[in-house]
């Protein structure tokens, strides 16, 4: 009887655990206009929600496709948010992309978020 309690209790714990975490899904990156002085041919916009149940902060990586660099407008390309984003909230974060030597076609890069470890 203890242990079938015991394991009860376990499993609503881990149960607890698993749906608590914060998540972040990205959307499609969007095409926009670049700001005046930014230098690059191609600007977008992605926005980042924290679709789990937790606050907390995130961290993105840009991923430029070949003969292309992508950065997000701080000039890095790795975003990490000061502050905890909190479940539902959306977070625009604006990326430039430019060519390397020899390319003339821009192609959108990839890019992954996830919570920022501790």
């Amino acid at each position: 009887m203890v242990a079938f309690a015991l394991g009860a209790v376990l499993t609503v714990l881990a149960l607890k655990s698993a749906g608590s975490a914060p998540a972040f899904a990205v959307s499609a990156l969007e095409a926009t206009a670049c700001p005046t002085g930014e230098g690059a041919p191609a600007c977008f916009q992605v926005l980042v929600q924290n679709t789990g149940s937790e606050a907390d902060r995130v961290r993105c990586e840009l991923i430029p496709a070949e003969e292309t660099t992508a950065v997000f407008f701080s000039g890095d390309a790795i975003y990490s948010s000061a502050t905890s984003v909190a479940p539902e909230q959306t977070l625009p974060l604006s990326v430039k992309v430019d060519v390397t030597a020899g390319n003339d076609t821009v192609v959108w890069p990839s890019i992954g978020c996830s919570p920022l470890p501790d």
